[in-house]
C-alpha cells in the first residue's frame, strides 16, 4: 500500500501541465503584490498575497517559494480550517511539521501556489503564471523526494504513517484546485487502502499534538463528500476508526463549548449515516437489498436520528448560552442550513436509499432560499476553495428531485451566483451539466429522472474519472 501511495504521486510529479487552466476571473484589481518587492501589505484579504515570513518559516530557499507558502499560511489555511474538521486539525498541525518536516514544507508550498492559480489573479502576466507553475512542479517534486525515504519502513512498524497520510491529503487538495480528479482519487484510494491495513495495528507514532483518528476522519469526511450520489463505495471502510457516538446520549445534553464543537458534532453524526449506507448489510439500491437487511438499516437508522435529535437540543442550548439565537451570522445561518437538510431528509426518511427521492417544490423553494441567503454573504469576486462540501450537491438533490423545470432552472442560475469548489465538486461545471440535462429533457430526448452524478468510469456521468482509480 505504501508503495501504491508514492507512485500515484510519482506520477503527478513527471509534468505540471496543465496547471494554468485554474487561472480564472481576477478577484481584485492590484499588481501580483507576490511577485512584489514592495513591503507588506496589512490586508487580510486573499487577493494580496502578504509576502512577510512567520516565525516558524525557514529563512534559506527561494523566494518565491517562500511567498507562495507564506500565502499557504495567510489564506490557504484558512480555506481548510474553516471547511474540514476537526476543525483545528490543520492549525494544530502544520505550523510545527512545516518548520521541521521538509516533507510537508514543500507539499504545502505546492498547495499555496495551486491556491494562488486558481483563485484567477488575471492581473498576472505570462511570464508570472509560468515562474508560478515552475514554483509548483519543483515543490511539488521536492516532496516526493523527501516521501520516498518513509517507505522503506515495513508499514506495520513505520513510524511515519501519519505524515505519509497528512501528504496524501494535501496531495488531494492540490489534485482539487487543479481539476484534476482521476488523480485527487487515486490519493484518496491509496490512502484509505494504507489505512486500512492497518486497522488491527496501534499507531506507535503520530504528527506533533495530532491522532491517527483524526486523520481517519478527514478521509472518511472527503469519502462521504464525494459520493452521496454514488452506488459503490469510493474508499475502504475505515468505521472502526470512528470515534464513539459522544453526543448521542442523555448525559450529554448540555451546550456545545463552540460552534466549531456544534459542526464537528454534526458531521460525525452525517458519517454514521454514511457507514449505514455501506455496512456488511449491503449498500447501493434499497429495493435490491433483502428484507432482513432493510430491517437491520432502519434500526440503525433510529439510533442515527436519536442521536441527531439529541445535537438538536444541545445546539438550541449553545445558541442560547452564547447569546446567538436572533444571530444572522454566515456561521450560525450555515449551521441552521445543515439542520435544515437534516429535517428534510428525516421526514423523507423512506427515501434515505432510494434511488430516486422526491422533493416537493415548497421544500425546494426553502432549501434554495436558504442557499441564496448564504451566497449572497460570500464575495461575488473572488473564487472560493473548500474541502467540505455543502451547497454544491444540496442544489443537485433539489434537481433531481424536482421535475419542475422552473425550480431547475433557478438551481443552475444559483450555482453560477459564485465560483466554488467544494472538493470535487465546481459550481461552474455542475451548471453546465444540469443545464444540459434540462435541455435534453425539455426536447424529449430524456425523461426527467435524476443524470448521472457519479463517480464512476461512465463519460456521460458529472464525477467521470478516466483511467479507473481502482
Amino acid at each position: 500500500m505504501l508503495e501504491r501511495v508514492v507512485k500515484n504521486a510519482t506520477k503527478r510529479s513527471r509534468s505540471a501541465a496543465g496547471v494554468g487552466k485554474v487561472v480564472g476571473t481576477s478577484v481584485a484589481s492590484g499588481s501580483a503584490s507576490i511577485f512584489s518587492s514592495s513591503p507588506p501589505s496589512t490586508s487580510n484579504s486573499c487577493s494580496r498575497i502578504i509576502p512577510r515570513q512567520p516565525k516558524y518559516f525557514p529563512r534559506d530557499g527561494d523566494a518565491l517559494a517562500l511567498r507562495f507558502l507564506g500565502h499557504f499560511f495567510n489564506c490557504t489555511l484558512g480555506d481548510i480550517v474553516h471547511t474540514a474538521g476537526p476543525h483545528d486539525f490543520w492549525r494544530r498541525t502544520l505550523p510545527t511539521l512545516a518548520q521541521s518536516e521538509p516533507l510537508i514544507r514543500h507539499a504545502i508550498t505546492a498547495l499555496g501556489t495551486t491556491h494562488w492559480l486558481f483563485m484567477g489573479h488575471e492581473f498576472a502576466t505570462p511570464s508570472q503564471i509560468a515562474a508560478s507553475e515552475a514554483v509548483l512542479n519543483q515543490q511539488y517534486n521536492q516532496a516526493i523526494t523527501h516521501l520516498i525515504p518513509l517507505m522503506s519502513y515495513h508499514p506495520d512498524s513505520n513510524p511515519y504513517i501519519p505524515l505519509i497520510l497528512i501528504c496524501c491529503l494535501l496531495f488531494v487538495y492540490i489534485e482539487c484546485l487543479r481539476e484534476s480528479r482521476t488523480e485527487a482519487f487515486r490519493h484518496l484510494v491509496s490512502g484509505s487502502r494504507l489505512l486500512a491495513s492497518l486497522m488491527d495495528v496501534s499507531p506507535i507514532s503520530s504528527p506533533p499534538g495530532k491522532s491517527l483518528r483524526e486523520i481517519v476522519a478527514m478521509f472518511r469526511w472527503i469519502d462521504s463528500d464525494v459520493t452521496p450520489f454514488a452506488y459503490d463505495r469510493l474508499l475502504s471502510n475505515l468505521a472502526s476508526f470512528a470515534n464513539p457516538a459522544a453526543g448521542g446520549t442523555e448525559a450529554e445534553s448540555g451546550p456545545f463549548a463552540s460552534l466549531s464543537e456544534v459542526e464537528d458534532e454534526l458531521t460525525e453524526i452525517d458519517m454514521e449515516v454514511y457507514d449505514n449506507k455501506w455496512s456488511a448489510h449491503g449498500g447501493g439500491k434499497w429495493a435490491d437489498l433483502p428484507l432482513e437487511h432493510r430491517e437491520v438499516k432502519r434500526a440503525s437508522w433510529e439510533t442515527v436520528k436519536n442521536r441527531f435529535l439529541v445535537w438538536e437540543g444541545r445546539f438550541e442550548k449553545t445558541l442560547k448560552v452564547l447569546g446567538l439565537e436572533n444571530d444572522d451570522s454566515y456561521e450560525v445561518l450555515n449551521l441552521r442550513f445543515q439542520r435544515h437538510m437534516w429535517r428534510l431528509m428525516m421526514n423523507n426518511n423512506e427515501q434515505l436509499w432510494d434511488e430516486d427521492p422526491k422533493m416537493k417544490p415548497e421544500e425546494c423553494h426553502m432549501v434554495m432560499d436558504q442557499v441564496e441567503r448564504l451566497l449572497s454573504m460570500t464575495s461575488a469576486r473572488m473564487r472560493v476553495f473548500t474541502v467540505h462540501s455543502k451547497f454544491i450537491p444540496a442544489l443537485i438533490v433539489v434537481y433531481g428531485s424536482c421535475a419542475d423545470t422552473a425550480i431547475r432552472r433557478r438551481v443552475i442560475a444559483l450555482l453560477r451566483t459564485r465560483r466554488r469548489r467544494e472538493i470535487v465538486w465546481d459550481s461552474e461545471e455542475v451548471a453546465q451539466f444540469l443545464e444540459a440535462d434540462l435541455e435534453r429533457c425539455l426536447a424529449g430526448q430524456k425523461t426527467t429522472e435524476w443524470p448521472k452524478i457519479g463517480p464512476c468510469a461512465d463519460g456521460k456521468a458529472l464525477l467521470f474519472y478516466w483511467p479507473p482509480y481502482s
